[in-house]
């Protein structure tokens, strides 16, 4: 895992731009991401854990469905363990966002322990999706280095970063 850790420093950009973006408005998209997340766990408990969905939980995502109505769609075709790490994964993610517009609004760090507590969350929802997959961390952890390697062979670049060649990337992966 530690060589994992530091192949993927390796890669990592160490500019933070913060002036290219408001604070306030990076909170009002957290926020806004953060309710959606609050829909979609609504909806992971209904289908995972049998759980009622209260009717006002699918507000947050209010007028956004509008392009996809009438449009056939399903999900009984794909594996619900599937399906249960990605929105798992992604409200995860929304519980760290919340730490962070509340650190950036508090004027203080994030705590270690609710990043680990998080963090661990998505781990265990990120192998659930990995065993439907057959797969596992050391796999994955593997491919990224392999395509980080492509897209960075000698250390991070913004324009790699911004116009990565995704052909040589899935090349890299399927040697």
């Amino acid at each position: 895992m530690q060589n994992y850790i530091n192949n993927a420093l390796r890669t990592k950009s160490d500019a933070f731009h913060s002036d290219q973006v408001n604070p306030w408005e990076l909170i009002a998209l957290m926020d806004r991401a953060v309710k959606v997340s609050g829909a979609l766990d609504a909806v992971k408990k209904g289908l995972f854990y049998g759980k009622e969905i209260p009717e006002d939980a699918l507000e947050a995502g209010q007028d956004a469905d509008r392009p996809y109505r009438g449009l056939k769609a399903d999900f009984n075709h794909l594996d619900p363990d599937v399906i249960h790490s990605i929105i798992g994964s992604f409200t995860e993610a929304a519980e760290l966002l919340e730490l962070l517009a509340e650190a950036m609004m508090e004027g203080k760090a994030i705590p270690r322990e609710k990043y680990m507590d998080e963090t661990g969350d998505m781990l265990w929802y990120q192998a659930i999706g990995m065993n439907a997959y057959d797969t596992n961390f050391t796999e994955l952890q593997y491919r990224n280095i392999q395509k980080l390697k492509e897209r960075f062979p000698g250390k991070f670049e913004a324009d790699l970063a911004i116009n990565p060649n995704k052909n040589k990337e899935m090349e890299a992966l399927l040697k």
